[in-house]
């Protein structure tokens, strides 16, 4: 599954956007960097900085809604791989 999951995503929230990669190794790329993980039926990534988004599983139609560790609503949309 991580393999399909590797990848460029748009990770936004009702008043935040931001792109982000998926590294096959586990590494995050963007403004932000950190490492992602799954986590049972969660897609768990955790920034440098400390904070952390999660993600349900599977992804439908390339998107998946998850929320930030602040209780934000997020959506992830996948835009390539």
């Amino acid at each position: 599954m991580t393999d399909k999951l590797s990848g460029r995503y748009i990770f936004q929230t009702a008043s935040f956007k931001a792109n982000r990669e998926l590294k096959p190794d586990g590494s995050v790329k963007g403004e932000v960097t950190g490492s992602w993980r799954i986590d049972g039926n969660k897609l768990v990534v955790v920034y440098s900085n400390g904070a952390w988004v999660e993600f349900d599983l599977p992804f439908k139609d390339g998107k998946a809604n998850g929320k930030t560790n602040k209780n934000e609503a997020m959506e992830a949309v996948q835009v390539g791989g």
